[in-house]
Formats: C-alpha cells, structure tokens, sequence
C-alpha cells in the first residue's frame, strides 16, 4: 500500500500498482482479439484515465477512440498528451486528422456516431455504474456494428447506489448474445471478463 491508498508491487526502486496492472492486461488482450479478427479500430466507454489505451498503443498502432464524461476527457487528454504525445492526441471539436490515432469525444456523442463494422469495443469498471436506461443505450449502439467484437471486464457485486438502486450487470443487458467466453478477472474478486460475437 501507497501512501496515497493504491496498492501495487515494488522492486528495486520503481512501483506497479493496480491500474498499471489493469491497463496493461487489457491493453494485451485487446490487441490478440484485434489481431486475430482483422478489426479496423478501438472504441473505449469509458476510459478512466487512458492507462489501457495508452499500453495498447505501445503494441498495436491503430485509431482508438474513448468516449467519456467531459471531466475524464480533460484527465485522459492530459496523461495521454504527456505519454503519447499531443500530435497523437485528436479533442473533441478540433480539425480532423488522419494523422492523430487517439480521439476523446464526449459520451454523448456515439449516438449520433455513423455505425461501422470491424469495431472492436470495450468497456471496463463503468457500465454497471452507468444508468440503467444509458446502459442499454450503449449496448443497443454495440450491437449495431456488425462483425465487431465487444469485450467487458466488469463487476457483478449488484452493490447499491444512488436512492437503493442496485448495479445492474453486462449479462442482464446481453444475456442472449453469442459470448465466446466468460471468466473471472484475473486480479480481482467480483470482476468478470468476457467476449462477445457481434454478427
């Protein structure tokens, strides 16, 4: 444990903690799926701070787009500037590039969003702290782009939030879905991993 409360693992002189873990592990299983299938980009709901997207584009050079609240998108826009660098970086409203990979869009723009197919999406940590309604917004908007792939890695606690309203889970949105595979999280009890098909 940091002093600052996040735990990780230290030697020598340098630390790791959780969400180094986190981003890479997602990082490496995003690019095998990615790979693997002949996909054409990365969309993220969701980003947290950008660690995912950040280890991925150490792996896999390819456009990667997050959509987040507007708050999250000024953080992922400063750590992703000073890692990957501001000409990589594409904010919300400035002149299109083909040049720039990364793009940060408010959440509320993938709705009007032209549907592709060959997506890759991926959501971790958020969707089922996301409204309910909301939530099925986005996996009505998922299951549009056809031979794309979605992977979740998220809890299924059903822990209460909000006036006693529980969690609700990505398997009470996709339950009838072709899911390739579903595990537990690697790292942390509750979380669960899984892949689905999208035809």
């Amino acid at each position: 444990k940091t002093p600052n409360y996040y735990y990780g693992y230290k030697f020598n002189k340098e630390f790791l903690f959780i969400k180094d873990l986190k981003g890479l592990y997602a990082a490496e299983r995003l690019k095998n799926i990615f790979k693997n299938n002949d996909l054409s980009e990365i969309i993220e709901i969701g980003g947290g701070i950008g660690y995912t997207c950040h280890y991925l584009k150490q792996m896999l050079n390819t456009k990667y787009t997050i959509y987040d609240l507007p708050y999250s998108s000024i953080l992922q826009a400063i750590y992703l500037m000073i890692s990957e660098g501001e000409n990589n970086v594409h904010l919300d409203n400035e002149k299109f590039t083909n040049k720039k990979k990364i793009f940060l869009k408010p959440y509320w723009k993938i709705f009007g969003q032209k549907t592709k197919k060959n997506i890759l999406w991926f959501n971790e940590d958020s969707i089922p702290e996301i409204d309910f309604n909301l939530s099925k917004k986005y996996i009505k908007k998922i299951l549009e782009s056809k031979k794309s792939f979605f992977l979740s890695i998220n809890q299924e606690a059903r822990n209460v939030y909000g006036k006693g309203i529980k969690q609700h889970t990505v398997n009470d949105l996709l339950k009838k879905n072709n899911r390739i595979y579903r595990s537990r999280d690697f790292m942390r009890p509750g979380y669960i991993e899984e892949l689905f098909s999208i035809t």
